[in-house]
């Protein structure tokens, strides 16, 4: 009976010893770091990059410089205030983002379940205070907390039971994982110093399924008794999101955020969708968000045509589901794919499942077909789950639906300096032309629009095959004309507004 009683006890020492170890482990590295730090401010310059906006499928995503950069984290409250500088760093600029070169402000802020961007002095619920969207920012935000040492560190503290370190190679490193508040697996990899090189997380991406999200530190500097490195690179996908050079930091300064009341009392919405009548069996289907892509359903006889799949499964859903009530008993046989940005491909998969073909341009479907071969074991979606495999259709120079009385014909339009495969919409009947990201005009028709020479090539190209056009229908932005387009080109010179 003793034997019984004295193993379980010395099983219970072992395993507190080997608890402290894993502790004491964490709490070195911590002491490697210097000063004990409950805040810190660092500024830099540097690149970032558009994570999903690549201007053609395998390609990196585009570079933007980075002039100002400053992070303050107060990591007790679980506060972050990320602002840069962004300018236009490519020439030519090519992928999502194109901007003049004027330089751009952002400041995104997040503290404990809230997160929004701030707009002059006043904060801005981001996404316009979608649930889905909410939960996404607040995530992504608090992620990047542990995505710096400090922060790391002391996450990997408060985890307790999923707490795991290990040594690995001949070389001594130490390995230390943990499960994440967002029940997600991150581990990092300290060296002999003590001090961390990498941090490695999973997210789950529409498109590309469970993705890597790494930051790896490098050139480690003494700042007034904080260790902190000097170079920091992210990658998401395998590329490049961020790239920082450190050139100052300040340790233990106030940085807690108050949320502002707008933000607190914002309140989050389901995910629905909300259909326009533009004509006779064409209707534009607006889903929830800040400026989001939109959808537009396209009456035939025996079956529906869907032109784009925006951002997720859970805003297709909600498209496909008006798209049934506003036009019952026929199926959703073709979905239209103007480019391969995540903003406009995030819900094509869910198309798949519901056993629509997808339309896009053919260099895509080879960069489609192998992204989504990609684990989702994070968020299964409805096509991993059914088993079934997505049908692809090439569309080269242009593709014509129509049943004999409605008619609807695709065109690529080479050249756009947003992305390779650039396709575009045409409703002969209507007269009307749906268009992505060539021309956003905003609401106030005043604003001066962006990214001018995409709109040249756009307005070309329409010119070119003789479109009769009446109104043009952007996936962003509001309804346009040719005549609008026009005086946009006639005001702004392109050499004034991208890098020679």
């Amino acid at each position: 009976m003793k034997l019984h009683l004295y193993l379980p006890l010395a099983a219970i020492l072992v395993a507190g010893a080997q608890a402290q170890d894993v502790k004491s482990t964490v709490d070195n590295a911590l002491q490697a770091l210097g000063t004990n730090l409950n805040s810190i401010e660092i500024t830099g310059r540097g690149f970032d990059y558009l994570f999903g906006q690549s201007y053609d499928g395998g390609l990196a995503w585009p570079r933007f410089g980075i002039p100002f950069y400053k992070l303050s984290i107060d990591y007790p409250s679980a506060s972050i205030r990320d602002e840069r500088t962004r300018t236009q760093a490519q020439n030519p600029p090519l992928g999502g983002g194109n901007q003049p070169i004027n330089e751009q402000r952002q400041i995104w802020l997040a503290g404990g379940q809230y997160a929004w961007n701030q707009v002059g002095n006043s904060g801005r619920a981001n996404s316009a205070g979608a649930e889905r969207d909410q939960r996404s920012a607040v995530e992504g935000r608090q992620t990047q907390i542990l995505l710096t040492p400090h922060g790391f560190l002391k996450a990997a503290l408060a985890a307790n039971a999923s707490l795991n370190v290990k040594t690995v190679g001949t070389a001594k490193k130490t390995v230390v994982s943990f499960e994440t508040q967002f029940h997600r697996k991150i581990q990092g990899t300290l060296n002999e110093q003590k001090l961390l090189e990498n941090i490695e997380t999973w997210i789950d991406s529409p498109v590309l399924g469970d993705t890597l999200l790494e930051a790896e530190f490098t050139d480690y500097r003494d700042f007034s008794g904080v260790k902190f490195p000097s170079h920091i690179v992210q990658r998401e996908g395998g590329y490049p999101v961020l790239n920082i050079t450190v050139t100052a930091l300040k340790a233990n300064v106030a940085a807690a955020i108050e949320v502002p009341a707008n933000i607190r009392g914002a309140k989050a919405s389901a995910e629905s969708a909300e259909p326009e009548k533009l004509a006779e069996g064409v209707w534009r289907i607006h889903a929830g968000g800040y400026q989001p892509p939109k959808s537009f359903a396209i009456e035939f006889r025996d079956y529906v045509a869907v032109i784009e799949a925006p951002d997720s499964e859970a805003r297709s859903l909600a498209v496909i589901e008006t798209v049934k009530r506003i036009i019952p008993n026929k199926p959703i046989r073709y979905i239209i794919n103007t480019h391969t940005h995540f903003d406009h491909s995030g819900g094509l998969r869910t198309y798949a499942a519901e056993g629509a073909t997808i339309l896009t341009y053919p260099a895509n479907i080879a960069y489609y077909q192998q992204e989504w071969a990609n684990p989702r074991t994070i968020q299964p979606d409805l096509l991993a789950k059914s088993g079934k495999t997505a049908v692809f259709e090439g569309v080269v120079g242009r593709r014509i639906l129509t049943d004999g009385t409605q008619r609807l014909v695709i065109y690529h339009y080479a050249g756009n300096m947003h992305n390779l495969g650039m396709l575009m919409v045409y409703l002969p009947n209507e007269k009307i032309l749906i268009e992505a990201d060539s021309f956003n005009p905003q609401n106030n028709p005043e604003d001066a629009p962006t990214a001018i020479p995409n709109l040249v090539q756009f307005y070309g190209a329409v010119e070119q095959l003789g479109l009769d056009v009446e109104q043009i229908v952007p996936i962003h932005g509001r309804s346009t004309t040719m005549a609008e387009a026009r005086k946009a080109i006639e005001a702004y010179q392109p050499s004034q507004l991208w890098p020679q």
